[in-house]
């Protein structure tokens, strides 16, 4: 946990499409590695007429109206223990580098101008900053936005650990989780409670005190 993950994240713009890659390392060992690009539906499921997307519209139905109340009540009460999670996280966080680059255009010469004035001056301000980069292009011979990003991150885990921990030694967000499990357990079981994960667990055992 005090050998920090090395993120590595590359993004880029161009003709309104997304492309680029993610990377997770450790210890110099690569344990993530996926592209990040739009997912494109197969030439089988647009045959099928619409049967796995209606599937999948089943599939993704969310919490009903009672449901959801329950949830907000449990995470409100889980909330103030749930903060220091979110703290440490940004804390564990250390960004070692961030190099961006934009070519802007408009149909306006004069948007262009405004517009890359503004992200030059935004420019500057970052510029004594070592580890961030920033190049803004402009371009005025047609529309254009595009642009590339590149980042490396290193996470450190013991602290975001020792949150985590210390929010599971209260009762509202162990109830919390309990109710996110047991819906995931009616869902995969075809809404049937009693085949799940829980199955024999009451319904009150989340109130109980320990």
């Amino acid at each position: 946990m005090l050998v920090p993950f090395h993120i590595f994240f590359n993004l880029s713009v161009r003709d309104m499409k997304l492309g680029g890659n993610f990377q997770l390392k450790w210890m110099g060992i690569k344990i993530a590695s996926r592209e990040l690009v739009p997912s494109k539906k197969e030439p089988s499921e647009i045959k099928d007429g619409g049967k796995k997307e209606t599937e999948e519209k089943e599939e993704s139905k969310g919490f009903n109206l009672d449901e959801s109340k329950q949830f907000l009540q449990l995470a409100w009460k889980a909330l103030h223990h749930l903060k220091p999670i979110l703290t440490g996280f940004i804390h564990s966080l250390n960004l070692e580098n961030l190099i961006l680059r934009m070519e802007l255009g408009f149909e306006s010469s004069v948007d262009t101008e405004f517009l890359t004035g503004f992200l030059w001056a935004v420019a500057a301000i970052l510029k004594p900053l070592p580890n961030l980069q920033m190049e803004v292009i402009p371009v005025f011979d047609g529309k254009s936005v595009s642009g590339d990003i590149s980042a490396h991150i290193n996470l450190r885990l013991f602290r975001i650990s020792y949150e985590i921990l210390r929010a599971l030694s209260h009762k509202s967000v162990r109830s919390m989780l309990i109710y996110i499990l047991r819906r995931r357990s009616s869902k995969n079981s075809g809404g049937r409670n009693g085949n799940g994960i829980f199955k024999g667990f009451k319904k009150n055992s989340g109130n109980r005190t320990t």
